[in-house]
């Protein structure tokens, strides 16, 4: 895929909608229990946590790394989502998690758009292949909106089950 000012833009675009998924989230997520656990699967606040968790400390740091202009070649060995205690996140509830996500991505998007176009080319070795910013921030997006499918699955399959009581 060619990367170009239109593709840049169509992908920023992608991850402010996800900002406006997680807003749609907080008028129901208070109506289901967030820290059930079904067997073997993560709990919903357990799944928003690893969004925030992945956006501060690993996607921002790294493309704050990248848009550094005197670094072209950025490496990170860091898997975010083995390194995440979702404890924290259980203490300060699901609302405020949800509304620090949103607010830490405003000045995400907003820090993607004044990126130059040529830096979404730049390189970025992480655990695996070389991939470009532009690759990685697209990961991203696929890696949340799994997320946020899952939430929302979740979300429907409770409220189905509270109806059908």
């Amino acid at each position: 895929m060619e990367v170009n000012r239109k593709t840049i833009d169509d992908l920023i675009q992608d991850i402010h909608y996800l900002q406006d998924e997680l807003e749609a989230l907080k008028y129901v997520i208070s109506e289901v229990p967030v820290f059930e656990k079904p067997p073997g699967q993560p709990s919903i606040l357990e799944m928003l946590a690893l969004i925030k968790h992945a956006q501060s400390t690993y996607y921002r740091p790294l493309v704050e790394k990248v848009s550094d202009r005197r670094k072209s070649n950025v490496e990170v060995d860091y898997d975010f989502k083995n390194s995440i205690d979702a404890k924290e996140y259980e203490e300060q509830g699901v609302e405020y998690l949800i509304n620090k996500t949103i607010k830490h991505r405003v000045s995400f998007v907003t820090m993607l758009s004044n990126i130059p176009s040529a830096v979404w080319e730049y390189p970025v070795a992480t655990r695996g292949p070389e991939k470009t910013l532009f690759r990685l921030m697209q990961e991203m997006v696929t890696f949340e909106r799994g997320q946020l499918k899952s939430v929302a699955e979740r979300v429907l399959t409770l409220q189905d089950q509270k109806a059908n009581r």
